[in-house]
């Protein structure tokens, strides 16, 4: 017997769906099929894939093995076709990107401007918290992912991506309310509505208050950047957020940015990969489209 790319297709679906069933729907397939081709594979490598514990489908540790190495050869063969396409004067293939929540609200405007300019490229972008991002850098999963703060305890190469500044945002009856607030030690007995902590936002807000000696009173902590927003709209407290993610708000008067002469901060955003890992060319034309937009 000889290991399909097919095959290995079938696999990857059943890992990331942990399912069969969605598995077969995803390559219109009948259930038997697929699992058909779990057993063949599993005679071949002579050990069990996957396993069932109740009506959970999860990977063995070989399963997790194998997964990696099909996510290593789809990409491989995203980067052929891309350098083919590129030797023949064009721009194809799949560009995979995977940002934490606060980057959603630059990360695509970025990609919908490259795919006006490469229209037969294909763009795969996942938005999760950042333990999930960290998961799928170690997993190779993505061409790169998008994060403020890489993690120092893994073998990563980091290149500047986008700059942004944390601003101080409160509910426009916050400062009709109270004489000019302009410095955090005003801010004391203000309530304080915070990102959960791990995220890249709660990070370096609490770098901040410590550089300056400040301890908020956190009234709240909220895993996501639009519940934020949609707090401090009804006057629940005031938090610190990415400018960038509410220039909308602020345009319509819904929320103000506290003229804090701690803040802005500067937030720089970077492109994250595996140490060595080579870019895809998509990936590197992406990454020079940034750089000159930047500049």
């Amino acid at each position: 017997m000889r290991v399909t790319l097919h095959q290995l297709n079938v696999f990857a679906a059943v890992a990331a769906n942990r399912s069969v069933t969605l598995a077969a729907r995803e390559m219109h397939m009948t259930q038997p099929a697929v699992s058909n081709i779990i057993k063949q594979l599993q005679i071949y490598y002579d050990c069990s894939l996957v396993e069932v514990i109740g009506r959970q489908l999860s990977l063995t540790q070989f399963g997790e093995i194998l997964y990696r190495y099909c996510h290593d050869i789809e990409q491989s063969l995203s980067s052929a076709r891309s350098e083919i396409s590129l030797l023949k004067g064009g721009v194809c293939g799949e560009l995979r990107v995977a940002t934490v929540t606060t980057a959603k609200y630059f990360v695509p405007r970025l990609l919908g401007q490259f795919k006006q300019h490469n229209t037969d490229v294909h763009i795969k972008l996942t938005v999760c918290n950042r333990q999930e991002t960290l998961d799928r850098l170690q997993a190779n999963k993505d061409d790169f992912v998008i994060m403020s703060h890489p993690p120092t305890s893994a073998a990563v190469d980091c290149a500047d991506f986008f700059d942004d500044e944390l601003v101080v945002i409160a509910h426009p009856d916050f400062v009709q309310q109270q004489p000019p607030v302009t410095s955090l030690k005003a801010l004391a007995e203000a309530p304080w509505i915070m990102r959960e902590p791990g995220s890249g936002t709660r990070y370096a807000t609490e770098a901040i208050f410590a550089r300056y000696h400040f301890i908020p009173h956190v009234e709240m902590e909220i895993s996501d950047n639009e519940a934020i927003k949609q707090a401090v709209m009804a006057g629940m407290g005031i938090s610190v957020v990415s400018r960038q993610s509410v220039a909308n708000e602020v345009a319509d008067q819904q929320i103000v940015i506290l003229p804090i002469k701690q803040f802005p901060v500067f937030h720089e955003w970077y492109m994250v990969k595996n140490a060595g890992k080579a870019l895809s060319p998509i990936a590197e034309k992406f990454y020079h489209f940034v750089s000159q937009e930047k500049s």
